[in-house]
Protein backbone atom coordinates (compact mmCIF):
# COMPACT_ATOMS: atom_id res chain seq x y z
CA UNK A 1 0.00 0.00 0.00
CA UNK A 2 1.54 3.28 -1.14
CA UNK A 3 1.35 6.41 1.03
CA UNK A 4 -0.84 9.12 -0.52
CA UNK A 5 0.13 12.79 -0.62
CA UNK A 6 -2.27 15.71 -0.87
CA UNK A 7 -1.32 19.16 -2.15
CA UNK A 8 -2.91 22.32 -0.77
CA UNK A 9 -2.63 25.62 -2.65
CA UNK A 10 -2.10 28.73 -0.54
CA UNK A 11 -1.91 32.22 -2.03
CA UNK A 12 0.15 35.14 -0.81
CA UNK A 13 -1.50 37.94 -2.83
CA UNK A 14 0.44 40.68 -1.06
CA UNK A 15 3.59 39.29 -2.68
CA UNK A 16 1.92 38.72 -6.08
CA UNK A 17 2.93 35.11 -5.72
CA UNK A 18 1.72 31.79 -4.39
CA UNK A 19 2.96 28.56 -2.94
CA UNK A 20 1.64 25.03 -2.77
CA UNK A 21 1.98 23.25 0.51
CA UNK A 22 1.81 19.46 0.43
CA UNK A 23 0.33 17.87 3.54
CA UNK A 24 1.63 14.39 4.26
CA UNK A 25 -0.67 11.41 4.80
CA UNK A 26 1.97 8.69 5.05
CA UNK A 27 5.66 8.20 5.62
CA UNK A 28 7.87 11.20 5.01
CA UNK A 29 8.75 11.69 1.37
CA UNK A 30 8.17 14.24 -1.38
CA UNK A 31 5.21 15.11 -3.53
CA UNK A 32 5.68 15.55 -7.25
CA UNK A 33 4.05 18.96 -7.32
CA UNK A 34 5.86 22.23 -6.99
CA UNK A 35 5.55 25.05 -4.50
CA UNK A 36 4.83 28.58 -5.49
CA UNK A 37 6.62 31.69 -4.33
CA UNK A 38 7.03 32.43 -0.66
CA UNK A 39 8.46 35.66 0.70
CA UNK A 40 9.31 34.27 4.12
CA UNK A 41 11.59 31.64 5.63
CA UNK A 42 9.32 28.98 7.10
CA UNK A 43 10.50 26.72 9.92
CA UNK A 44 10.88 22.99 9.51
CA UNK A 45 7.44 22.40 11.06
CA UNK A 46 5.99 23.14 7.62
CA UNK A 47 5.87 19.68 6.12
CA UNK A 48 6.54 19.05 2.42
CA UNK A 49 7.10 21.93 0.04
CA UNK A 50 8.15 21.41 -3.52
CA UNK A 51 8.83 24.59 -5.42
CA UNK A 52 8.45 28.31 -5.62
CA UNK A 53 8.94 30.99 -8.21
CA UNK A 54 9.75 34.68 -7.99
CA UNK A 55 10.53 37.22 -10.68
CA UNK A 56 11.46 40.86 -10.98
CA UNK A 57 12.00 43.45 -13.71
CA UNK A 58 14.11 46.58 -13.65
CA UNK A 59 12.50 49.99 -13.96
CA UNK A 60 13.51 52.30 -16.81
CA UNK A 61 16.56 54.43 -16.18
CA UNK A 62 18.13 57.40 -17.88
CA UNK A 63 20.45 55.36 -20.07
CA UNK A 64 19.97 52.13 -21.97
CA UNK A 65 23.11 50.14 -22.64
CA UNK A 66 23.61 49.61 -26.37
CA UNK A 67 25.10 46.12 -26.24
CA UNK A 68 25.28 43.55 -23.50
CA UNK A 69 27.33 40.39 -23.91
CA UNK A 70 27.02 38.17 -20.82
CA UNK A 71 30.43 36.93 -19.71
CA UNK A 72 29.31 33.46 -18.72
CA UNK A 73 30.62 29.98 -19.31
CA UNK A 74 29.96 28.67 -22.82
CA UNK A 75 31.79 25.35 -22.52
CA UNK A 76 29.98 22.00 -22.39
CA UNK A 77 28.32 21.20 -19.09
CA UNK A 78 30.73 18.35 -18.39
CA UNK A 79 33.61 20.82 -18.14
CA UNK A 80 31.90 23.05 -15.57
CA UNK A 81 33.46 21.80 -12.34
CA UNK A 82 31.36 24.11 -10.16
CA UNK A 83 28.22 22.11 -11.04
CA UNK A 84 27.24 18.72 -9.59
CA UNK A 85 25.74 16.00 -11.84
CA UNK A 86 22.25 16.86 -10.52
CA UNK A 87 22.77 20.55 -11.29
CA UNK A 88 24.10 19.80 -14.77
CA UNK A 89 21.06 17.64 -15.50
CA UNK A 90 18.66 20.40 -14.46
CA UNK A 91 20.36 22.75 -16.92
CA UNK A 92 20.52 20.13 -19.69
CA UNK A 93 16.85 19.15 -19.40
CA UNK A 94 15.75 22.79 -19.16
CA UNK A 95 17.51 23.41 -22.45
CA UNK A 96 16.03 20.29 -24.04
CA UNK A 97 12.59 21.66 -23.21
CA UNK A 98 13.39 25.14 -24.50
CA UNK A 99 15.08 24.09 -27.73
CA UNK A 100 12.56 21.40 -28.67
CA UNK A 101 9.34 21.97 -26.70
CA UNK A 102 7.19 19.95 -29.10
CA UNK A 103 9.59 17.04 -28.86
CA UNK A 104 9.51 17.17 -25.06
CA UNK A 105 5.71 17.19 -25.19
CA UNK A 106 5.94 13.71 -26.67
CA UNK A 107 7.90 12.60 -23.61
CA UNK A 108 5.22 13.98 -21.30
CA UNK A 109 2.56 12.05 -23.22
CA UNK A 110 4.16 8.85 -21.96
CA UNK A 111 3.12 9.83 -18.42
CA UNK A 112 -0.61 9.79 -19.17
CA UNK A 113 -1.04 6.11 -18.32
CA UNK A 114 0.23 6.66 -14.77
CA UNK A 115 -2.88 8.67 -13.77
CA UNK A 116 -5.93 7.12 -12.11
CA UNK A 117 -8.38 9.95 -11.59
CA UNK A 118 -6.67 12.41 -9.26
CA UNK A 119 -4.08 9.83 -8.21
CA UNK A 120 -0.79 9.42 -10.03
CA UNK A 121 2.18 7.11 -9.55
CA UNK A 122 5.11 8.14 -11.74
CA UNK A 123 8.05 5.76 -12.10
CA UNK A 124 10.21 5.85 -8.98
CA UNK A 125 7.99 8.44 -7.27
CA UNK A 126 5.44 8.15 -4.40
CA UNK A 127 1.71 7.90 -4.99
CA UNK A 128 0.24 11.40 -5.23
CA UNK A 129 -3.21 12.90 -4.99
CA UNK A 130 -3.23 15.83 -7.43
CA UNK A 131 -5.60 18.78 -7.65
CA UNK A 132 -6.30 18.51 -11.35
CA UNK A 133 -5.56 14.94 -12.34
CA UNK A 134 -4.34 14.37 -15.86
CA UNK A 135 -5.74 17.72 -17.09
CA UNK A 136 -2.66 19.62 -15.84
CA UNK A 137 -0.43 17.21 -17.73
CA UNK A 138 -2.56 17.59 -20.86
CA UNK A 139 -2.32 21.36 -20.58
CA UNK A 140 1.47 21.14 -20.28
CA UNK A 141 1.60 18.93 -23.37
CA UNK A 142 -0.54 21.42 -25.28
CA UNK A 143 1.51 24.40 -24.10
CA UNK A 144 4.77 22.79 -25.17
CA UNK A 145 3.27 21.77 -28.50
CA UNK A 146 2.30 25.38 -29.17
CA UNK A 147 5.66 26.85 -28.12
CA UNK A 148 8.31 27.70 -30.68
CA UNK A 149 11.92 26.74 -30.17
CA UNK A 150 13.64 28.98 -27.62
CA UNK A 151 17.32 29.80 -27.08
CA UNK A 152 19.15 27.58 -24.59
CA UNK A 153 20.11 29.08 -21.26
CA UNK A 154 23.81 29.64 -20.68
CA UNK A 155 25.10 28.49 -17.27
CA UNK A 156 26.58 31.21 -15.07
CA UNK A 157 29.14 30.65 -12.34
CA UNK A 158 28.16 33.85 -10.54
CA UNK A 159 24.45 33.07 -10.56
CA UNK A 160 25.22 29.53 -9.39
CA UNK A 161 27.22 30.99 -6.51
CA UNK A 162 24.20 33.12 -5.64
CA UNK A 163 21.95 30.05 -5.57
CA UNK A 164 24.54 28.19 -3.46
CA UNK A 165 24.37 30.99 -0.88
CA UNK A 166 20.63 30.43 -0.57
CA UNK A 167 20.95 26.64 -0.46
CA UNK A 168 23.43 27.00 2.40
CA UNK A 169 21.05 29.35 4.20
CA UNK A 170 17.93 27.20 3.82
CA UNK A 171 19.32 23.70 4.11
CA UNK A 172 20.85 23.27 7.59
CA UNK A 173 17.77 24.49 9.47
CA UNK A 174 15.15 23.26 7.02
CA UNK A 175 13.86 26.69 5.99
CA UNK A 176 12.01 27.43 2.74
CA UNK A 177 11.30 30.53 0.66
CA UNK A 178 13.08 33.03 -1.55
CA UNK A 179 14.21 35.48 1.10
CA UNK A 180 17.32 34.65 3.12
CA UNK A 181 17.50 34.95 6.86
CA UNK A 182 19.80 37.92 6.25
CA UNK A 183 16.97 39.62 4.34
CA UNK A 184 18.51 38.96 0.93
CA UNK A 185 16.33 38.46 -2.14
CA UNK A 186 17.27 36.41 -5.21
CA UNK A 187 18.14 39.66 -6.94
CA UNK A 188 20.50 40.96 -4.28
CA UNK A 189 22.17 37.55 -4.09
CA UNK A 190 22.74 37.51 -7.86
CA UNK A 191 24.33 40.92 -7.61
CA UNK A 192 26.88 39.68 -5.08
CA UNK A 193 28.74 37.98 -7.94
CA UNK A 194 27.80 40.15 -10.89
CA UNK A 195 24.99 42.37 -12.15
CA UNK A 196 21.69 41.26 -13.64
CA UNK A 197 19.91 44.65 -13.76
CA UNK A 198 22.18 46.13 -16.40
CA UNK A 199 19.57 47.22 -18.96
CA UNK A 200 16.99 49.38 -17.14
CA UNK A 201 13.47 48.60 -18.27
CA UNK A 202 14.56 45.43 -20.04
CA UNK A 203 16.47 43.22 -17.62
CA UNK A 204 14.39 40.56 -15.87
CA UNK A 205 15.30 37.83 -13.39
CA UNK A 206 13.52 35.07 -11.52
CA UNK A 207 13.97 32.09 -9.24
CA UNK A 208 12.54 28.60 -8.78
CA UNK A 209 13.19 26.41 -5.75
CA UNK A 210 12.63 22.65 -5.52
CA UNK A 211 12.63 20.60 -2.32
CA UNK A 212 12.66 16.83 -1.99
CA UNK A 213 14.68 13.63 -2.38
CA UNK A 214 14.89 13.73 -6.17
CA UNK A 215 18.10 12.21 -7.48
CA UNK A 216 17.34 13.00 -11.14
CA UNK A 217 17.24 16.59 -12.36
CA UNK A 218 14.64 15.76 -14.98
CA UNK A 219 11.92 15.28 -12.35
CA UNK A 220 12.55 18.79 -11.05
CA UNK A 221 11.94 20.12 -14.55
CA UNK A 222 8.93 17.92 -15.29
CA UNK A 223 7.10 18.97 -12.15
CA UNK A 224 7.71 22.61 -12.98
CA UNK A 225 6.26 22.03 -16.44
CA UNK A 226 3.11 20.25 -15.23
CA UNK A 227 2.62 22.79 -12.44
CA UNK A 228 -0.45 21.05 -11.00
CA UNK A 229 -2.56 23.20 -8.70
CA UNK A 230 -1.17 26.55 -9.81
CA UNK A 231 -3.65 27.91 -12.34
CA UNK A 232 -1.24 30.68 -13.34
CA UNK A 233 1.30 28.06 -14.47
CA UNK A 234 3.93 30.53 -13.34
CA UNK A 235 6.59 27.86 -12.85
CA UNK A 236 6.17 26.55 -16.39
CA UNK A 237 6.18 30.10 -17.71
CA UNK A 238 9.55 30.75 -16.10
CA UNK A 239 11.11 27.85 -17.98
CA UNK A 240 9.48 28.91 -21.26
CA UNK A 241 10.13 32.64 -20.91
CA UNK A 242 11.77 33.65 -24.21
CA UNK A 243 13.51 36.61 -22.56
CA UNK A 244 15.68 34.50 -20.29
CA UNK A 245 19.17 33.74 -21.58
CA UNK A 246 21.18 32.72 -18.50
CA UNK A 247 20.68 30.45 -15.50
CA UNK A 248 22.44 29.32 -12.35
CA UNK A 249 21.62 26.37 -10.13
CA UNK A 250 22.75 24.86 -6.87
CA UNK A 251 21.49 21.83 -4.94
CA UNK A 252 22.32 20.70 -1.44
CA UNK A 253 21.12 18.89 1.66
CA UNK A 254 17.93 20.11 3.36
CA UNK A 255 17.11 19.23 6.97
CA UNK A 256 13.41 18.71 6.27
CA UNK A 257 13.07 17.71 2.62
CA UNK A 258 16.38 15.92 1.98
CA UNK A 259 17.40 18.10 -0.96
CA UNK A 260 16.87 21.71 -2.01
CA UNK A 261 17.65 23.04 -5.49
CA UNK A 262 17.63 26.78 -6.12
CA UNK A 263 17.47 27.87 -9.79
CA UNK A 264 17.98 31.47 -10.90
CA UNK A 265 17.20 32.89 -14.35
CA UNK A 266 18.08 36.20 -15.97
CA UNK A 267 17.83 37.98 -19.30
CA UNK A 268 21.23 39.67 -18.72
CA UNK A 269 24.12 39.01 -16.41
CA UNK A 270 27.68 40.29 -16.19
CA UNK A 271 30.01 38.26 -14.00
CA UNK A 272 32.18 40.00 -11.42
CA UNK A 273 35.93 39.49 -11.64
Amino acid sequence: MFPVYRVVLVYLPQMKSAFMLSKLFGVASISFLMLGASAFAYPASVRSIDQDVLSHQTTPGNKILDTVTPKVATASLSTLDYLSPLEREIIAVTNQVRMNPAGYAEKLRQLRSHYRGNLVKFPGQPLLETWEGVSALEEAISALGNTSSLPPLIPSRGMSRATADHVNDLGPEGYVGHYGRDGSSPFTRMNRYGDWAIVPGESIAGENISYGPFTEGEWHVIQLLIDDGDRSRGHRNVILNPRYRIMGVSCGAHATYDTVCVIDYASHYIESH
